[in-house]
């Protein structure tokens, strides 16, 4: 297999993950998911499941235009990393933006079905770190794909 070859493998991993564990975690039952949480309000639903179908058709629209034959496919990749980035990103920075904010779907961080690794300094949720393993993995990916491409030249 060839660095190009495996550098789109590693993306579409990354693509494909983030679509299907965000719809997965998102359509579980309790309190820590969010489509049936008992918790959120139902505007709010909406707002997640419009989320996770966005999120699905964009990993669709970008495994298409990966594995597509095309003249630039340097373009499928950058847009592939910058679905990623734009999904993953906001994990880092949206509950300094929005304090009111939550990385938790549980009602209590801590409580009951809290999702968090507390063990830090400061509380690390799993989605984060789901979240960093695949924009990790993408980003491999993307330095295999790029080098596979100068390497061909």
């Amino acid at each position: 297999m060839t660095r190009q070859a495996l550098g789109k493998v590693l993306i579409s991993v990354a693509i494909i993950l983030s679509a299907v564990v965000s719809t997965v975690v998102d359509l579980m039952h309790g309190d820590i998911a969010h489509v049936h949480n008992p918790a959120w309000h139902p505007h709010a639903i909406f707002h997640d499941i419009v989320m996770f179908l966005l999120l699905d058709f964009m990993a669709a629209v970008c495994l298409w235009l990966l594995w597509r034959k095309s003249s630039e496919p340097e373009v499928a990749v950058t847009v592939a990393m910058l679905l990623l980035i734009g999904f993953w990103s906001p994990f880092y920075y949206v509950t300094t933006l929005f304090p009111a904010a939550s990385l938790s779907a549980s009602p209590d961080d801590v409580g009951k079905g809290a999702i968090l690794v507390s063990w830090a300094p400061f509380p690390l949720y799993i989605n984060v770190l789901v979240g960093t393993a695949l924009l990790a993995i993408a980003v491999l990916g993307c330095l295999l794909y790029r080098n596979g491409q100068r390497r061909s030249k």
